[in-house]
């Protein structure tokens, strides 16, 4: 009779199991800017990292501006805007809180450039005085960037024209001579040297400290404080992901082939900056001090406050 009992019993344990609830993965949605920065996020999504740490994640490229009006319209849980981004909307009123880092600077990288038409020489600040320059959106991270180098070196912004340009189009307005030169990011960059429509130079980069945030992951206080489980899991995720991507580069750059959309080539030759999601104060509040002096914001801005614990 022990071997009906143990049947049994088993049966009904088994029974058991299957009546306890499951914990089903938490949806997250996140917006991406589409660039190799992100690196880390494709790996996640692709190898399984998110799921593993409680998260059914689904990726939603777009703008920088699409970041944060995703956030505002609730169509998106977590935004990855450049920092000058994330300050303004915080400074025009909206409780925004960065979760993590993505992407810093570094000269090394050479993700960032000015690209000069061929046959001008602008090395020095105070060669673009009275000349034409290109930027994706003026406000944005790269024209920041490059106004406060010239006023770094005394040179009055003023006294250059900065033109709005996409970045898929500054090749084609640089060779036609409406500006003298581009401020851009690769894989724009690397294609117009290619194409021998300008010479590139990232002298402005220098200016600023190695390590400096570019881009973050940011949601609204509101969503983070009732979401915090969820949080740790996508922080977790990411931090797997970066490890995978130092142990082996080229299986992490195959998995951005899927959101970046370009030829194989094209990706192995670009190159990426340093990244990590955990990230210190001390760049935000360079920012603001930098933002501040260009009056892109006013308001009183505090990366102990912005910064989600």
């Amino acid at each position: 009779m022990i071997k009906p009992i143990i049947h049994r019993a088993a049966a009904a344990l088994g029974m058991l199991l299957l009546a306890l609830p499951t914990h089903a993965a938490s949806p997250l949605t996140i917006g991406y800017q589409p660039t190799i920065d992100l690196i880390p996020a494709f790996i996640a999504a692709q190898q399984g990292m998110f799921t593993a740490h409680g998260i059914e994640a689904t990726l939603v490229g777009g703008s920088g501006a699409i970041q944060i009006s995703g956030l505002v319209a609730r169509s998106l849980d977590i935004t990855n805007p450049t920092v000058p981004q994330l300050l303004q909307a915080i400074d025009s009123g909206l409780d925004l809180v960065i979760i993590g880092g993505a992407n810093m600077m570094s000269p090394q990288a050479g993700e960032f450039a000015a690209v000069v038409r061929t046959g001008e020489s602008l090395t020095q600040p105070k060669d673009f005085i009275g000349r034409k320059v290109g930027v994706n959106t003026v406000g944005s991270f790269l024209h920041v960037l490059f106004v406060q180098w010239l006023t770094n070196h005394h040179v009055d912004p003023a006294a250059v024209t900065f033109i709005e340009i996409p970045f898929p189009q500054m090749g084609d307005v640089l060779r036609q001579g409406t500006v003298d030169a581009v401020v851009s990011v690769e894989p724009f960059v690397a294609r117009m040297v290619a194409a021998g429509t300008g010479i590139a130079t990232n002298g402005f980069v220098r200016d600023f400290p190695a390590g400096m945030p570019v881009a973050v992951y940011a949601a609204e206080r509101s969503w983070a404080e009732q979401h915090r489980g969820e949080i740790d899991g996508f922080r977790a995720a990411m931090r797997e992901a970066e490890k995978s991507f130092a142990a082996n580069p080229e299986q992490g750059r195959a998995d951005t082939l899927k959101y970046l959309k370009m030829p194989p080539p094209a990706l192995a030759a670009m190159k990426i900056p340093p990244i990590s999601i955990d990230l210190a104060p001390g760049g935000i509040n360079e920012w603001i001090t930098i933002m501040r002096g260009q009056n892109l914001v006013t308001g009183k801005l505090d990366a102990s406050t912005i910064l989600w614990k």
